[in-house]
């Protein structure tokens, strides 16, 4: 995961809670808060919530061990979705990835923003030029990977 793709992670985790305190969470999306948090901690030198988030992450995991048996079990509550937003939002502004007076809803709104408006264009490259002599597959230029990515 990159530190850019962490604004969309907290926002899809963000939507999950709704009016709950708790929810349940898939192994997928444990992995990609594993992945979102190893990222984030790894990019700063100084990182004081390194361990915290990795508490957090273990307490997670514990808990999802747990529901195996049973299915009514929360694994994920509203308060430390708050601690890991707070700690990943602080690393983003950090590393210069956002401005330091920025929210989570700015972030997105300007990813929303800057998505290009010839998004079916890049989507859907014209492979007529495609020299067929050289390969099979078309590949994606570096921008149209981006687009891809980001779509």
């Amino acid at each position: 995961m990159l530190l850019e793709q962490i604004p969309a992670f907290l926002s899809s985790m963000q939507s999950l809670f709704k009016s709950d305190e708790a929810v349940q969470l898939s192994q997928s999306q444990y992995d990609l808060m594993r992945e979102a948090i190893i990222e984030a901690t790894k990019k700063e030198n100084d990182n004081n919530d390194q361990a915290r988030l990795y508490g957090i992450l273990g307490r997670i995991g514990r808990r999802m061990k747990k529901t195996e048996k049973k299915t009514d079990t929360l694994h994920f509550w509203f308060t430390e979705y708050e601690y890991i937003a707070s700690s990943m939002m602080m690393t983003l502004k950090e590393n210069d990835a956002c401005r330091l007076d920025d929210t989570l809803a700015d972030i997105n709104e300007i990813f929303l923003r800057t998505r290009p408006k010839n998004i079916e264009t890049i989507s859907n490259p014209d492979v007529s030029d495609f020299d067929k002599n050289r390969s099979n597959n078309k590949r994606l230029s570096d921008k149209q990977q981006v687009v891809s990515i980001f779509s």
